[in-house]
């Protein structure tokens, strides 16, 4: 339920750029397109998919372009975008539910605890234990 709440006020975010977007232009570009497209793409799939491949799949595009284009667009790569959705998905599901931290990296679709844990950690400067703890 709560990744269903998550995903639901991602998708508020993501129509609401659009919105401003469409507010100023009424004719979308196809930089706003894409860019609107991949924001709805990775707040459905960021959990399951932390392929380049897949994105640009989806997308229609060249895992290169779309690395290149979201990097010159928004500042971060395709990868930094996954990496920055899963870990609101983590934090959000350790500080909001009782899962076990192995049952959080269940599923957040990662092969073995530790190496979910590694990259909280990378990510986010603290262990998932501790970030769980904190006030």
């Amino acid at each position: 339920m709560l990744r269903h709440l998550v995903i639901s006020l991602m998708s508020l975010i993501s129509e609401s750029y659009t919105a401003l977007a469409d507010h100023d232009n009424p004719v979308k570009s196809r930089t706003h397109e894409i860019i609107d497209d991949f924001y709805l793409l990775i707040s459905k799939y960021a959990t399951q998919e932390r392929s380049v491949y897949f994105y640009a799949e989806k997308l229609h595009l060249t895992p290169q372009y779309l690395s290149t284009f979201l990097k010159q667009k928004t500042g971060k790569s395709i990868l930094q975008w996954i990496d920055y959705v899963t870990l609101m998905h983590a934090k959000t599901l350790l500080k909001s539910t009782s899962l076990s931290i192995k049952q959080i990296s269940n599923q957040l679709n990662f092969d073995e605890p530790s190496v979910f844990c590694r990259f909280f950690k990378r990510l986010s400067g603290t262990s998932p234990g501790v970030f769980r703890n904190r006030p």
